[in-house]
């Protein structure tokens, strides 16, 4: 090889390293833009995982005992807890034997 030779391979090189540079610095800047606007629903999604994963066997016993879907087994439970939430005292006062009045009631 000659020295013409060497300075073409030494000038694709220089430029393939250049576009693995520049490739390397894109990807590096999307992730950071990636982390900065996820950051602050970080947290929410980690609990998410965590419900997903400990009522996965709920879901997959529901949907067998059921005899439904694993979607229509998901929702379920969110009805459960949603009728709960909205009307809380219905079923503690059935449980406890009656409570008279209602929410904030002195009878």
């Amino acid at each position: 090889m000659n020295t013409g030779d060497l300075s073409v391979i030494r000038k694709m090189l220089a430029h393939d390293l250049m576009q693995v540079y520049v490739r390397l610095f894109l990807l590096l800047t999307v992730v950071w833009f990636s982390v900065e606007t996820f950051a602050p629903f970080l947290v929410l999604v980690l609990w998410s995982l965590i419900l997903a994963v400990s009522l996965n066997p709920l879901n997959q016993w529901l949907s067998g005992r059921l005899s439904l879907g694993e979607g229509k087994a998901a929702v379920s439970p969110d009805a459960c807890c949603a009728v709960n939430h909205w009307y809380p005292h219905g079923f503690t006062r059935r449980v406890a034997g009656g409570a008279r009045g209602g929410v904030g009631a002195d009878t």
